[in-house]
C-alpha cells in the first residue's frame, strides 16, 4: 500500500466518481451526524476490521481489511414521492459501480463486495455497504532491538 491509507483512497475514489454523493466523510463525522442534522446523500467510510489469512509462509501474510461505507439518507417520503430506500438503493448501486473490482493505488488486489446491512437513527436510514481488501504484509528482515 502507498503511504495514504486504503480508507483515504476509498474516500477519494468516491469523491471523484460518485457525484450523487453530497459529501464523503470519516467515521467521526457519522457519530456527530447522529446528534444533529446531516446533509442528505452523505457517505461515511471507515475500517471495520482486519483479519489474518494464513498463507503458510512465516515471513509473509495476507491481511484482509474490511471497510464500511455507510450511506445516509433521510428516512422520510419526499415531496416527489420517492422513498429514502429508493434513493439509498441508487447510491448503493453507484458506490458498487465505483468500487467493485477497483485496485487502490499501491494495492495488489481489488476491492470485493461482502454485504450490505441497514440501521436507523432518528430520521436517518443508514445503509452500510461492506467491502474487503486483501493486503500483503511482508517481514523484510528488519528487526527492532529490544528495549
Amino acid at each position: 500500500m502507498s503511504a495514504i491509507s486504503a480508507r483515504s483512497q476509498i474516500v477519494k475514489r468516491l469523491e471523484d466518481t460518485v457525484p450523487e454523493l453530497g459529501r464523503v466523510q470519516g467515521f467521526v463525522a457519522l457519530e456527530a451526524a447522529f446528534q444533529g442534522e446531516i446533509r442528505q446523500d452523505t457517505a461515511f467510510v471507515y475500517r471495520l476490521a482486519t483479519d489474518k489469512i494464513d498463507v503458510g509462509h512465516p515471513q509473509q501474510q495476507i491481511i484482509l481489511a474490511t471497510f464500511g461505507i455507510a450511506l445516509a439518507t433521510k428516512n422520510i417520503k419526499d415531496t416527489g414521492g420517492d422513498e429514502s430506500d429508493d434513493i439509498n438503493e441508487a447510491l448503493c448501486r453507484a458506490v458498487n459501480e465505483s468500487l467493485l473490482g477497483w485496485i487502490p493505488p499501491g494495492a495488489q488486489f481489488p476491492l470485493q463486495y461482502l454485504k450490505g446491512q441497514p440501521s436507523f437513527a432518528r430520521n436517518l436510514l443508514i445503509w452500510t455497504e461492506i467491502y474487503s481488501l486483501k493486503q500483503i504484509a511482508t517481514n523484510l528482515g528488519i528487526h527492532r532491538r529490544p528495549l
